[in-house]
């Protein structure tokens, strides 16, 4: 199955916060999905205005994208605090 949204979102943030540029094969490594899949939804999720895409150089969450992203992980740390 492939990573949702919410999850490309996270990851991609987890890259951003330490101040670096996710790439394509760190998402793909990350997420357990092929390099094609994350080109795809990269493409979608910069479509869409929540990442900016720089071939070679990687992925940046948008403002928006940044919103959607801290949304999501402050859903699963709260998640993770009842389990």
């Amino acid at each position: 199955s492939s990573a949702s949204v919410e999850e490309y979102l996270e990851a991609i943030y987890s890259f951003n916060e330490k101040g670096i540029w996710a790439k394509n094969q760190a998402l793909s490594k990350k997420l357990k999905v092929s390099p094609p899949s994350v080109t795809q939804m990269v493409k979608r999720l910069s479509d869409e205005g929540l990442v900016l895409y720089k071939p070679y150089k990687g992925v940046l969450l948008t403002g928006m994208g940044l919103a959607l992203a801290e949304k999501v992980v402050r859903k699963h740390r709260l998640l993770e605090c009842f389990l």
